[in-house]
C-alpha cells in the first residue's frame, strides 16, 4: 500500500515537471528573442547620434505621430504582433526625425502629415509605408502588405488622406506626445523627452536641397527609376516623345486597331501630376557635371 501511494506521488511530480520542461520550451524563442531586442536597443541608445541615424536610415524604421491618439493606438497594436526581425521607431515631432528626413527633402510640416517608413536608404509616405511596416508583423498579420499590390494607389491614398486630415478630430490627440509602453520604447532610436513642444520653432530645421537625377529616356526601366527615385532625388526626365509606348504590344494593335489605344499612355499625367518629377522633351547631346 505504501508503495502503490510513493509511486503515485512519483508519477505526479514527474508529470508536473514535464509540462514545465515542455512549457519553458515553448516560451524559449519569445523569451531568447525578446532578450535579444532588449540587448540591440539598449546597444542602440548608447551609440553615438551619428551611428543612430545610419540605424535609422538603413532600417526598418517607422515614423509615427507622437501625439496622435489613433497613431498611438496603431503603433502599440504593431509592436504586440512584430516578428522576430525588430522595427525601430520614432516620433515625427522629434528632432532627430525632423533632420533626418530633411536628407529627403521632406520639411517638418510635410512630416507631420502622414506616416513615414524607411528601409535600405529609401523613405516611403503614407499607405503605402504601413504596408511596407507590416511585412515585419508575424503571421497571417504580415499577409495584409498582400494590399500594396491588390488595392490600387489611387483607392489606397485617398481612403488613407481622409482619415490623416480628420484623425484629430474623429479620434483626439494630446498636447505632449504619449510615453509609449516599455516594449514600444525598447525600440525607439532617439530620446523621450515628452516636454519638448512640437512647434517649437527653435528647432526647426530647414529643408535642404535634393540631389539631382536625371533621367534619360522614358521607357519602361526610365518609367521604374523615375518612380522609385522621385521621392529622395530632384528626378528630371528627358524624353524626345511626350507619350509613352508598349512597343511590344504593337503587334497586336496591327491586328485589333481598337487596342492601340491602350499601347500609347501620355507621360504628363504620370510623371508630372503623379510623380511630380520634371519632364522636358528632347534629346540629350551633352553632359556637364
Amino acid at each position: 500500500m505504501m508503495l502503490s501511494s510513493r509511486l503515485s506521488w512519483i508519477s505526479a511530480l514527474w508529470y508536473c515537471c514535464s509540462i514545465s520542461i515542455a512549457s519553458l520550451r515553448r516560451k524559449a524563442p519569445r523569451i531568447r528573442d525578446a532578450y535579444a531586442a532588449n540587448t540591440d536597443a539598449q546597444l542602440a541608445s548608447r551609440l553615438p547620434h551619428e551611428e543612430r541615424m545610419k540605424l535609422a536610415v538603413s532600417g526598418p524604421t517607422l515614423i509615427f505621430d507622437g501625439v496622435c491618439h489613433l497613431c498611438n493606438g496603431a503603433m502599440d497594436w504593431f509592436q504586440i504582433r512584430c516578428g522576430p526581425r525588430p522595427v525601430w521607431y520614432m516620433w515625427c515631432q522629434h528632432e532627430d526625425a525632423r533632420a533626418l528626413m530633411t536628407d529627403y527633402a521632406v520639411s517638418s510640416d510635410d512630416l507631420l502629415q502622414s506616416w513615414a517608413f524607411l528601409e535600405d536608404g529609401v523613405v516611403y509616405r503614407g499607405w503605402t509605408a504601413w504596408l511596407r511596416a507590416v511585412r515585419y508583423l508575424k503571421r497571417p498579420w504580415c499577409y495584409l502588405s498582400l494590399l500594396e499590390h491588390i488595392v490600387p494607389l489611387s483607392i489606397r491614398e485617398t481612403a488613407y488622406n481622409f482619415i490623416r486630415r480628420n484623425r484629430y478630430r474623429m479620434f483626439g490627440k494630446s498636447e505632449v506626445r504619449k510615453r509609449p509602453n516599455k516594449l514600444l520604447m525598447s525600440r525607439m532610436i532617439h530620446s523621450l523627452d515628452v516636454a519638448e513642444d512640437r512647434d517649437a520653432k527653435s528647432k526647426e530645421v530647414p529643408p535642404q536641397p535634393r540631389k539631382r537625377l536625371l533621367v534619360i529616356g522614358c521607357g519602361p526601366a526610365g518609367i521604374m527609376v523615375a518612380k522609385a527615385m522621385h521621392r529622395r532625388y530632384s528626378t528630371t526626365v528627358m524624353e524626345p516623345k511626350d507619350f509613352f509606348e508598349f512597343t511590344p504590344g504593337v503587334l497586336r494593335g496591327l491586328v485589333a486597331e481598337s487596342e492601340m489605344s491602350r499601347l500609347v499612355c501620355p507621360l504628363k499625367p504620370v510623371l508630372v501630376d503623379q510623380f511630380g518629377v520634371s519632364l522636358i522633351q528632347g534629346r540629350v547631346t551633352d553632359l556637364n557635371a
